[in-house]
């Protein structure tokens, strides 16, 4: 049977264009491109010897706004470009809670950033902000903008992986008292409505504007309200609320 002229080059087009998507598809770049470590000495050692800087994630698996970075940001491609002139590292708060501790981590998620010395350079607290926002100051890192504020931080022995690949739990150095091991609270759902009174606190932050909080999946600064209370004081580790006249503390 003889195919007309017409529906012939239909034919055509059609395998032309399953062609060109089964291409790109595999072209595509992957969602997590990011090669991320989760051994903390041997990314120093790393960073080191390939003299590059490096770029600590502290997450949790409960936290909603270490989710968005993970599906948000680090999937974004100048993201993932400026990734690759770092050592990247992500270390799982619970896990390792003298780590966390020895960086003065007070909220999640928080992004270290270190130079090839192991030397805080920079951070980034929270994870309310966007790609462009986070592509922009590893580029800032990268070129050398900002000085060390601090000495290295030696891994203790304690900060090896066991052989199962899971970060082992780690202890408190001797001159730094341990964080408070409390239960993790329960995973927040993004866009899920709070009831008034019930309060998480999910990050704090600073910049040029002032300090800022992340509360129940809201940006909010003092004054602010939310899930039905106000906003008295926003400080370092620590946010205070009005509500129904009773005073309540949030601690990161």
């Amino acid at each position: 049977m003889r195919v007309a002229e017409g529906e012939e080059m239909s034919v055509k087009r059609l395998k032309t264009a399953i062609f060109l998507a089964a291409f790109f598809g595999l072209q595509s770049t992957p969602v997590f491109a990011i090669d991320w470590q989760s051994d903390y000495a041997a990314a120093l050692e790393q960073a080191r010897q390939q003299d590059k800087y490096i770029m600590i994630d502290f997450f949790a698996e409960w936290c909603h706004w270490c989710k968005v970075l993970d599906e948000k940001v680090y999937s974004d491609a100048a993201v993932q470009e400026a990734a690759g002139n770092f050592v990247c590292v992500k270390i799982d708060a619970d896990k390792n809670r003298s780590l966390m501790v020895s960086y003065s981590v007070r909220g999640l998620p928080t992004i270290v950033f270190l130079n090839s010395r192991g030397e805080e350079v920079q951070r980034i607290v929270g994870g309310n902000r966007p790609a462009s926002f986070f592509a922009e100051m590893m580029k800032r890192v990268i070129e050398g903008e900002f000085q060390s504020v601090g000495s290295a931080i030696t891994p203790p022995p304690d900060t090896q992986q066991s052989g199962s690949g899971q970060a082992v739990q780690l202890t408190a150095p001797a001159n730094v008292a341990p964080a408070p091991q409390t239960p993790a609270p329960e995973p927040v759902k993004a866009n899920e409505p709070h009831p008034a009174g019930t309060f998480q606190l999910q990050g704090i932050m600073a910049d040029a504007s002032g300090s800022m909080a992340i509360i129940n999946d809201s940006v909010v600064k003092q004054g602010s309200r939310v899930s039905g209370a106000d906003v008295v004081k926003i400080e370092s580790g620590k946010v205070t609320l009005s509500y129904n006249g009773e005073e309540i503390v949030l601690t990161s």
